[in-house]
């Protein structure tokens, strides 16, 4: 698949936008003032189904990283990427902020 950074930018400002808006916290985090960044990776495909999520790094709180897998399965499928994508799949890395301020 080649690089999300290729496609163009609305598509990549709507994808982040529905990350933001179906981000939850986790409650035993929050409870424990867990706080961490994971780096996501995964695929999107042509329709907009999305493959492949794996983390790349961990947040070191395990709950915070099934979090960041979990979102990616609320927001699924994905907006279908743009008729012009010369591929059948886009690759996304992306970082998933979990901040208590």
């Amino acid at each position: 698949p080649l690089s999300a950074a290729l496609l163009p930018d609305s598509y990549r400002a709507a994808l982040g936008a529905r990350l933001r808006q179906a981000l939850r916290y986790p409650p035993s985090a929050r409870e424990r003032d867990e706080e961490g960044d994971a780096i996501l990776a995964f695929r999107v495909a042509r329709d907009g189904s999305i493959r492949g999520a794996q983390i790349l790094r961990s947040s070191g709180v395990a709950a915070l990283d099934q979090e960041a897998l979990a979102l990616l399965a609320r927001i699924a499928p994905a907006p279908a990427l743009p008729e012009t994508w010369p591929a059948a799949e886009a690759a996304f890395v992306v970082p998933v902020r979990f901040r208590l301020r």
